[in-house]
């Protein structure tokens, strides 16, 4: 599956990965070289997808060629718990306020 943004460098597309201090991390989906790439993540633009190879800060092979090492990286997925989880939930629950005059009910069935 592809989660986050798809935009295109050169002739490859690249899939946001992650944000970290302002840096976005892509991976190479169409299967080519270089399979991971970090760009400045002030010079993205949501309505463009289309960007020049001239952005990158850089590329490489691992994601330790761009600048983030594979435990920093577990910290922002869902799979680390505790204090060390970096993960940022984008879709909050909302809360739901009960007020003086509503009670929970409870159905029986018989």
């Amino acid at each position: 599956m592809i989660y986050g943004r798809v935009i295109i460098v050169g002739q490859h597309y690249f899939n946001k990965i992650m944000d970290i201090q302002g840096i976005s991390y892509f991976s190479n989906i169409s299967g080519d070289s270089p399979r991971f790439i970090s760009i400045d993540s002030d010079v993205l633009d949501r309505k463009m997808f289309n960007y020049s190879g001239n952005l990158l800060l850089k590329q490489g092979e691992s994601l330790e060629d761009v600048g983030i090492s594979l435990e920093e990286f577990l910290t922002y997925t869902p799979f680390c718990k505790g204090a060390e989880n970096q993960r940022v939930n984008y879709y909050k629950k909302k809360k739901i306020k009960f007020g003086s005059n509503l009670k929970p009910v409870t159905i029986d069935f018989d």
